[in-house]
């Protein structure tokens, strides 16, 4: 599964429909999750450095860095 852009600004988008997605900060914090989607908002992230956990439809983990930023 891919993620883009990164580094993000307002919105990160999978390149494949997630089962599941949760943005994690650095502390471990749950910061905000989307179900059954391509996309995430960030409009109401702050920037930083963050996770994401990923489930995809066929069961398989994914874990990546994100860097979300405001220009």
């Amino acid at each position: 599964v891919k993620v883009y852009p990164n580094p993000a600004n307002n919105r990160v988008s999978f390149s494949e429909e997630i089962e599941l997605a949760t943005l994690i900060n650095q502390k471990g914090v749950e910061i905000k999750s989307v179900q059954n989607d391509k996309q995430m908002e960030l409009d109401d992230v702050p920037p930083g450095f963050y996770f994401i956990r990923m489930r995809t439809k066929e069961g398989e983990q994914v874990f990546t860095k994100l860097v979300v930023f405001r220009p």
